[in-house]
């Protein structure tokens, strides 16, 4: 009898890290003559597709999060509570927003098993200005737990090896 399985994670290791696979397959038997004498099977990888759907959708729910806050803290808030709910395609979080006093870009929030490790102010992560950058512009920090003492510990095997530093906001 034919099966098939749609969308099917098979994890991989690839360098001692565990990557999420996803596949869509089917199989059954080769028939000839009454008898069984094979089996067919034919295999899509559908990993990028399942992805970049899990990630549309997330962008859809820190939107609409988003959208119905009416401060900068509690948007911050509303983004960071969204993202942790999806860990396995944002292991973590930081938020930092330029203080309007100061002209320091800190801290606001972040995905609370690593905000006791990140610095107060941007600048302890990197040099890159984002405030000088449009939002077209992105910095990659690689890396990352070496910038930030203990992120392997708080993340452990979800732990990335590179950050994303992006400009949003109005501008």
């Amino acid at each position: 009898q034919a099966t098939w399985s749609d969308d099917m994670l098979l994890p991989i290791l690839n360098a001692g890290r565990p990557q999420e696979r996803r596949f869509t397959f089917s199989y059954g038997p080769l028939i000839s003559d009454g008898e069984i004498y094979g089996v067919f099977a034919a295999v899509s990888e559908t990993t990028e597709r399942v992805l970049s759907q899990r990630r549309v959708d997330l962008l859809n729910t820190v939107s609409s999060a988003v959208i119905e806050t009416h401060s900068i803290d509690d948007a911050v808030a509303a983004a960071v509570a969204e993202c942790a709910n999806h860990p396995d395609d944002l292991p973590f979080i930081a938020v930092y927003v330029e203080d309007s006093e100061t002209g320091e870009i800190a801290l606001r929030g972040a995905t609370s098993s690593v905000q006791p490790l990140l610095p107060d102010a941007l600048a302890g992560l990197t040099e890159w200005n984002p405030t000088a950058r449009s939002r077209t512009e992105a910095q990659v920090i690689e890396q990352i737990a070496g910038v930030i003492p203990g992120l392997d510990r708080a993340l452990g095997d979800d732990c990335p090896d590179r950050a994303l530093v992006l400009p949003i906001g109005e501008g």
